[in-house]
């Protein structure tokens, strides 16, 4: 459903729980790339992946996952 249909029903998603590896620093003037998947889909929750990289040389600067209920 799109965000226009939940907000008929009166309903919305809530993060439940964040996680985070922090595995390489960032610097001031570093640019941040955060990709993101759906890596589980269920009737009532969610987890969606990060990877946030440093746009240079794509260096795996952190993971992390958020887990969603609706």
């Amino acid at each position: 459903m799109d965000a226009e249909r939940y907000l008929q029903l009166g309903m919305g998603w809530v993060a439940r729980s964040h996680w985070i590896e922090y595995l390489q620093p960032a610097t001031a003037g570093d640019e941040i790339v955060v990709e993101t998947r759906v890596s589980e889909m269920k009737k009532a929750t969610s987890k969606r992946v990060y990877r946030i990289l440093r746009r240079r040389d794509r260096e795996l600067l952190a993971r992390a996952e958020t887990h969603w209920h609706s």
